[in-house]
């Protein structure tokens, strides 16, 4: 995730405003997509692969905002981390109505930090769910769905990748 240079000119700007932004694009998503189906004839494939590139390009903003929120809370991380999608995002068959399945990931256990690495990717975990699921005044990105991990919701919210 840490390869989307693109997107660290919309955290110059603040976390807020890339909250905003990432709602705004999936309002103009949703317009664009029904133009697409209802007046151009686009197939319903075109359209779910276009939602879930931007869902994609929604997570990886939401998770520099998390990671920048949470490195400033708890201190920094050196370890490597990913979300891993699954369900319709990861078939690339995501619509409008879709709640992204994902599975968050980092590297090792510890690294003699003042918080565990587990605690601090759980909090950047909680805080990418929020960026993208929280309802605010210009709605939400996507619901998150956390539940496909192995245990489902009796398992550790992050896991090590091993």
């Amino acid at each position: 995730l840490e390869r989307a240079p693109s997107t660290t000119g919309v955290l110059r700007a603040s976390p807020a405003a890339a909250r905003r932004a990432l709602r705004l694009l999936r309002k103009r998503t949703l317009v664009h997509t029904a133009w697409q189906e209802l007046v151009l004839g686009a197939s319903p494939l075109v359209t779910a692969r276009l939602w879930s590139d931007v869902a994609d390009a929604c997570i990886v903003v939401a998770d520099r905002v998390a990671f920048h929120e949470t490195t400033r809370k708890l201190g920094p991380m050196a370890q490597a981390r990913a979300v891993l999608a699954l369900g319709k995002l990861g078939s690339r068959e995501l619509n409008p109505s879709s709640d992204v399945d994902i599975v968050c990931v980092y590297g090792a256990d510890d690294d003699g930090g003042a918080v565990s690495a587990h605690e601090w990717f759980t909090q950047w975990a909680r805080r990418l769910r929020s960026v993208l699921a929280d309802v605010d005044d210009d709605g939400f990105v996507f619901r998150v769905d956390f539940d496909l991990r192995p245990e489902g919701t009796r398992g550790p919210l992050v896991r090590r990748l091993s």
